[in-house]
């Protein structure tokens, strides 16, 4: 079984930029992970979702067929020990692309709120197909 803690929506940002002309130039990818100043408060979601899901698990009949925790493990327990292993192991799960998801509002997102294509990144499809 898996259980896996998702904090979707991380207050840091990275970025990526290329480092010279040629498609197979390696680019510069800076994570950010936790360093913007709402980064403590990431953790914090992170911490109380670990907890959540463990206790799931320990609560149902599927805990009985649960051997053992593998990550991030059973001597895994305090809040600091806790907050330490997401510092050092946690990286997000979906690291591609440099286009930004967001809510309707947000000026800088190419996908709304229901995935969906929004009216800035058609325009930008659009007039670089003009020709």
């Amino acid at each position: 079984m898996t259980a896996i803690v998702l904090k979707a929506h991380p207050s840091t940002r990275g970025t990526v930029r290329l480092t010279g002309s040629h498609p197979q130039d390696l680019l510069d990818i800076q994570k950010n992970h936790f360093q913007a100043a709402d980064g403590p408060s990431d953790v914090a979601a992170i911490r109380e979702g670990i907890k959540r899901a463990r206790a799931l698990v320990q609560s149902t009949p599927i805990g009985a067929f649960v051997d053992s925790e593998i990550a991030p493990g059973p001597n895994v327990t305090t809040d600091d020990e806790i907050d330490q292993y997401i510092y050092n192991r946690i990286f997000g799960h979906h690291a591609c692309c440099t286009n930004a998801m967001g809510p309707d509002d947000d000026p800088n997102a190419v996908l709304d709120g229901n995935f969906k294509m929004s009216e800035k990144a058609a325009d930008v499809i659009l007039a670089a197909h003009k020709a």
